[in-house]
């Protein structure tokens, strides 16, 4: 051993060290920033209620989406001669409701309302 001379560190004992530390810091690192994201919640969808009196049916919908959407009431009546009525597209604002109507001649088959 030379006198006046230091013995030289080990660096190439910490150099897998260094490059795994720094893999699992890029590994996590978009984890966390994703996380912190609330994740967008799911629409809770438009909700009609149809009513059938005699001839006359009603369907009051209401949308508590952030989206406007489409709704139409469909009757079907029970006499053949009597024809189907189908109401125009209502658009429904977010947050609103709307009341749609129609009637057959005598009685009626079904109503059902589409959203779209």
């Amino acid at each position: 051993m030379r006198t006046g001379t230091r013995p030289r560190p080990a660096r190439t004992r910490d150099w897998p060290t260094a490059v795994a530390l720094a893999v699992a810091v890029l590994a996590v690192a978009p984890t966390a920033v994703s996380a912190a994201e609330p994740p967008a919640p799911a629409p809770a969808g438009t909700e009609c209620f149809t009513r059938v009196r005699g001839s006359s049916a009603r369907a009051v919908c209401h949308n508590p989406d952030p989206e406007t959407v489409r709704a139409q009431l469909h009757i079907a009546c029970r006499r053949w001669w009597d024809p189907a009525v189908d109401t125009g597209h209502a658009q429904i604002l977010p947050a609103a409701t709307v009341t749609l109507g129609g009637h057959c001649w005598k009685e009626i088959r079904a109503a059902w309302v589409t959203v779209r």
